[in-house]
């Protein structure tokens, strides 16, 4: 997934549905079954640029969510805000 995060915040966020790899023994007996991971770039001038990564866990597998709220556990995650955004690539 990739998203457009508009004005005022300038982001860009990539979300990438892992494999399964990375869910530690730990992560599974918590109750997670999958996860995204997630890069979130910002906008600096005519530059764009990496802010941070990480790994989203979820106890509901990626396929089984609507899409909303996929969108809504990526921004929780960044803590972002804003309704005015565009899904680029889904």
């Amino acid at each position: 997934m990739l998203i457009w995060v508009g004005e005022p915040d300038y982001k860009l966020i990539t979300a990438e549905e892992g494999s399964g790899d990375n869910l530690a023994p730990e992560d599974i007996k918590d109750g997670f079954v999958d996860y995204w991971m997630t890069t979130m770039y910002k906008q600096d001038g005519d530059e764009i640029e990496q802010v941070d990564s990480g790994q989203l866990l979820t106890s509901t597998p990626i396929k089984d969510m609507e899409y909303e709220e996929q969108v809504s556990r990526l921004f929780d995650y960044w803590g972002i805000n804003n309704n005015n955004y565009s899904v680029l690539e889904y």
